[in-house]
């Protein structure tokens, strides 16, 4: 009589730590993570992404496993991420402990010490788990470019604000940050500049790993044309050639040089519109700027909106006037994939994205005047901005399009000791008693 079959080896599961919710938050960070999701399951793995959220709840999304983990400490930020850490070491090890690994445990800046705390936790259990970090950029340069927004240093309450952030930062969440890429088996960056300060801010010898990266939007590629956003409907001469931007509104992004520069150019005659896209704390006081120029007939700035996608497909001048970026934008990538006409501030690692004059136009940055004279040189030369949104396109396929971040990290994977194993119905079914959707889960 034979033996019945011995069971089919598991492989190592993939932990994303994203901390804030990727479906209900928008920022870089958050896209970056269904970008990175979705790229890794390409490249053959099944992504579990851990977040922070009002209450706890499995549910299955178009990117992998999404695990909300309930915490009451609140606002679940990276600079508070060291006081997420027993709320989500916890569930993540719980997942993990099942299968003697190796797994791998993927963190994001800050919440690498979440990693390097599921690692040391198991191991004492006899279970391997591999913690690895993305950095966008070293946490102290990232929260004192803050305060170069002209509303900030207007705000005496906003300043005192921004100053705290930064003295907290500087005593708790750098150290904390730069023990956890220590730990870390490779620290992930996207960009050279990057790793520079790195190794200003917390010294040579991390293992650094450079690869590139998609946007979430890169799954579903080309992108489908869409129709005009109905929030373009009535704003400004139709005719006038439309200026976008999607950014989180926070004084990093230079968004008050913007709509400065927005006014030089109706001083100056020169038709336009602007739809500022994107949530954040400055939102409101941008808003009112705005309207303290007299700008209100012809620029918006809507907030969060349901999807990028159709703002950048209409836009004649894609803007990012940032001052500091921390690395690159997932925003650029996703103008890139659309073909759009790209106008950038030319910091951190946005100049190693784009090549002024052939892919995209840089601009000094936080330069008010050197913005202005970009946008109107541009808003006045239509056929030159149909070739730089051509040449854009090309650069996306050749370099930032999801077949070629996911190459790139099942090699990354599969060197640290986890090659990617083919999705089993077992493995998918073992997950689904624990599934209890949300409104989001699709």
């Amino acid at each position: 009589m034979a033996s019945p079959a011995e069971p089919e080896p598991r492989a190592g599961r993939l932990v994303l730590v994203s901390g804030r919710d990727p479906l209900r938050t928008s920022g870089g960070s958050e896209s970056y993570v269904q970008g990175q999701a979705h790229a890794a399951t390409l490249a053959g793995y099944e992504p579990h992404v851990f977040s922070i959220a009002p209450r706890t709840e499995t549910l299955l999304t178009d990117f992998g496993w999404l695990h909300r983990v309930r915490s009451p400490v609140r606002p679940p930020r990276s600079i508070t991420s060291v006081l997420q850490r027993p709320w989500l070491v916890a569930p993540i090890c719980r997942l993990l402990a099942e299968h003697p690994g190796p797994h791998l445990v993927h963190a994001y800046g800050a919440w690498a010490d979440i990693a390097v705390a599921v690692a040391a936790r198991l191991a004492r259990g006899g279970v391997q788990a591999i913690p690895l970090a993305t950095c966008f950029m070293a946490i102290e340069h990232e929260t004192r470019s803050k305060l170069g927004d002209v509303v900030v240093r207007s705000s005496p309450a906003l300043w005192a604000l921004h100053r705290l952030e930064l003295a907290w930062v500087r005593r708790v969440t750098a150290p904390v940050e730069s023990r956890a890429y220590v730990r870390c088996r490779a620290v992930v960056v996207n960009y050279e500049s990057v790793s520079r300060t790195l190794g200003e801010f917390y010294g040579e010898g991390l293992p650094i790993r450079r690869l590139t990266y998609s946007p979430p939007t890169a799954s579903a590629d080309p992108p489908p044309p869409a129709p005009v956003p109905a929030l373009l409907e009535g704003l400004g001469d139709p005719a006038a050639p439309l200026i976008v931007t999607v950014s989180r509104h926070d004084g990093r992004k230079g968004l008050d040089l913007l709509i400065e520069a927005l006014a030089d150019l109706r001083a100056a005659g020169v038709p336009f519109r602007a739809c500022l896209v994107g949530p954040g704390l400055l939102l409101e006081a941008h808003r009112a700027l705005i309207r303290a120029h007299g700008l209100a007939d012809r620029v918006i700035a809507p907030g969060r909106v349901p999807g990028v996608t159709p703002f950048l497909q209409h836009a004649d001048v894609y803007v990012l006037p940032s001052r500091q970026e921390g690395s690159g934008s997932v925003a650029v990538l996703e103008a890139l994939q659309n073909g759009a006409c790209i106008l950038s501030a030319g910091v951190d690692g946005l100049p190693e994205d784009l090549s002024d004059g052939r892919d995209g136009a840089l601009f000094v940055a936080g330069d008010r005047r050197a913005l202005t004279d970009s946008l109107s040189r541009l808003l006045a030369a239509p056929a030159e901005r149909q070739r730089l949104g051509a040449e854009a396109r090309q650069t996306y396929e050749r370099r930032f399009a999801a077949p070629v971040f996911a190459a790139q990290l099942g090699e990354l994977y599969a060197e640290l000791g986890v090659p990617a194993a083919a999705r089993t119905a077992s493995a998918t079914s073992s997950m689904s008693s624990e599934v209890s959707p949300g409104p989001e889960g699709r």
